[in-house]
């Protein structure tokens, strides 16, 4: 991984947890981070991310859609629902919506309250 990579950490512990997959159905579109590198983002239509939420969210038990989490990076809430989707080496990664900003990855993830 370059020293520029975004979440270098966060990636290598994602990819111990997740073995490399097929890519999803879905369109890959470019996501620009604050770093100036991009990365690649799937575009998940709104009727599929529950059953892509379930699918990839590596910890139990799993949060539902409509829960509040805190990106610890960026120190903000969000609801589940819109969490992102990278590519990443082979593999499908969960992150925050502040990940283009942040890095903020689903191993970053808490409960709000």
């Amino acid at each position: 991984m370059l020293e520029t990579t975004m979440s270098p950490g966060e990636k290598e512990i994602l990819c111990m947890m997740v073995s490399p997959e097929p890519q999803l159905p879905f369109p890959l579109v470019d996501m620009h981070l604050a770093n100036g590198d991009t990365e690649k983002e799937y575009v998940i239509p709104d009727e599929q991310r529950e059953q892509i939420f379930e699918e990839l969210f590596p910890f139990v038990p799993r949060p539902d859609l409509d829960d509040v989490m805190l990106d610890i990076h960026e120190n903000k809430t969000f609801v589940v629902r819109d969490f992102r989707v990278l590519r990443w080496e082979g593999r499908n990664l969960l992150v925050s919506p502040y990940y283009p900003h942040s890095g903020g990855m689903v191993v970053d993830w808490m409960e709000a309250n």
